[in-house]
């Protein structure tokens, strides 16, 4: 995986979007990123230095393989960056998944894919009801990581019973002086085994 700074005049801009920035507004052009069309470069994309530190980079609660290229790519769409395809100015080293899970403490991709997937649903959750105005600290996420990996090696042991991890999570939001809007819930994620798809063509 990794990222460079796009030049400024760096080739055609696909359709425009306007920077979601309430606090920041610019008169500047709409910033981009690049994205591959190669799978084995899924872990790479071309950005503007500006867009990548606004949103703080890759997301270091990741581990092993797979989610962080889908997590960085989100939060760089929501925080209003277009998307453009990569040009062919890199050529991916290819590699098995013997080589993916080299340095990591899971050796099964399959698994490590449910952890990152179950790990990037519960991140989306908690930073929806937490609300704009509490960002949810790198400390929290990993304390959520960490449970859903003890969860889900439990599982990978036993597959008899599906895993589930319930989480709780409070925010604030704006109301008018003296008031605040206090939230608290919880949510819950459950490996499912998948639905049959329906025919669509009854008999």
């Amino acid at each position: 995986m990794g990222w460079v700074p796009v030049p400024q005049d760096f080739g055609p801009v696909g359709p425009p979007r306007i920077p979601i920035d309430p606090g920041r507004p610019s008169r500047r052009r709409p910033q981009r990123f690049c994205q591959p069309a190669d799978r084995e470069l899924d872990g790479t994309i071309l950005a503007e230095r500006q867009a990548f530190e606004r949103i703080k980079g890759y997301d270091e609660v990741f581990r092993g393989w797979g989610g962080e290229d889908f997590d960085i790519r989100s939060r760089l769409t929501v925080s209003g960056v277009g998307q453009s395809p990569l040009p062919p100015l890199l050529t991916p080293i290819r590699h098995d998944n013997a080589e993916r899970v080299v340095f990591h403490a899971i050796k099964d991709t399959q698994l490590q894919f449910i952890v990152n997937c179950f790990y990037l649903a519960a991140k989306r959750q908690l930073t929806a009801i937490a609300g704009p105005r509490q960002e949810v600290s790198e400390e929290a996420l990993r304390r959520v990581m960490e449970t859903i990996v003890r969860e889900m090696t439990a599982w990978s042991r036993d597959r008899r019973t599906r895993p589930s991890v319930t989480f709780d999570v409070s925010g604030t939001g704006w109301l008018p002086p003296p008031f605040v809007l206090l939230s608290k819930s919880s949510f819950t994620l459950t490996l499912s085994d998948q639905p049959p798809r329906e025919s669509r063509h009854r008999p």
